[in-house]
């Protein structure tokens, strides 16, 4: 059995890629990494050469142009079929993400234990925005690690899907971290772009009329306290974000406090943590279940905890 990470990285550069490639490095046996900027050198390219998985020669770049998502996805998952192991896992990878430890823990000591029947795991992410002091949601990463199929690929342009994934899933008590909307700068394009695509909350021109300000408001009604620490490896990359984008994580922190003082708001974000703790809580039950393998069971419980703690 061995455990691929795929990932497509393209010509915007990636600050948290050299955090991501090091989160994983011990969780997984192989990065198959697709580079659609079409250029020979790119910045993103340099990072994943200087990784440990790469000087250990466990990073595989296949370089080509962009010709759409679910096209360069699909390269990483061809690139794995070919080696032909039997039994392969693939753990759905983005630059933004960063795992902790305990990644590490359900790909080297629960996945050998999974029933054939089981086709992926989902797990859950805290979704940093503008700040790395709050979350606005903690949501679930569907089809998040799945078992290689001979059918297995991308379909769609955006917002594209998997295929070939066998129907079993089963959610992880596992929590990892997106900070793919720190940045306020590209934030409120990158959430008009993601909300023309099927969303039904807002017209086009309400989108198109969505300023800064309207937007902060709109994330901060959503947002939680996160009380945890960041994964390892993250320290300096998130104190040089710290410094060059103090303005803008202290507006947005401010308006989170300010509403988190409304009592009838407070309470509210209470009651949505408190949905989220009993359903991480849930599926560690469900997995003890599923794996009736008792040794696996304190640790899984103890990440459970250690994830319900963050917020």
């Amino acid at each position: 059995m061995k455990v691929y990470a795929a990932m497509i990285v393209g010509k915007r550069p990636e600050v948290y890629l050299a955090s991501c490639l090091e989160s994983i490095c011990d969780a997984v046996d192989e990065l198959v990494l697709n580079d659609n900027s079409g250029e020979e050198r790119s910045e993103n390219r340099a990072i994943v050469e200087s990784s440990r998985l790469f000087r250990e020669k466990r990073a595989t770049i296949i370089p080509g142009d962009f010709k759409g998502f679910s096209y360069c996805r699909n390269i990483p998952i061809e690139h794995i079929r070919n080696q032909g192991v039997e039994d392969s896992w693939i753990l759905r990878l983005d630059a933004d993400e960063v795992h902790t430890p305990d990644l590490a823990f359900f790909t080297r000591n629960v996945l050998r234990h999974v029933p054939s029947s089981i086709g992926g795991f989902d797990a859950y992410y805290y979704k940093f925005m503008i700040s790395l002091d709050f979350i606005t949601f903690i949501e679930r990463r569907h089809q998040w690690l799945v078992r290689m199929t001979p059918d297995l690929h991308w379909e769609g342009d955006v917002h594209e899907k998997l295929h070939g994934v066998r129907p079993a899933q089963v959610a992880l008590p596992y929590v990892y971290c997106d900070y793919s909307y720190v940045l306020g700068d590209t934030a409120l394009e990158k959430w008009k772009m993601y909300n023309t695509l099927g969303d039904p909350t807002y017209s086009r021109s309400e989108l198109d009329n969505m300023d800064y300000r309207t937007f902060l408001d709109h994330e901060v009604n959503r947002c939680f306290r996160f009380t945890g620490a960041h994964p390892p490896g993250t320290e300096e990359t998130l104190e040089k974000l710290r410094m060059e984008k103090k303005q803008d994580f202290e507006r947005f922190n401010v308006l989170c406090e300010e509403y988190l003082k409304n009592p009838v708001k407070s309470l509210k974000s209470a009651a949505r943590l408190t949905n989220f703790k009993i359903r991480v809580l849930w599926r560690a039950v469900q997995c003890a279940f599923l794996f009736r393998k008792p040794s696996l069971f304190p640790k899984m419980m103890k990440i459970m905890t250690n994830s319900n703690r963050n917020y």
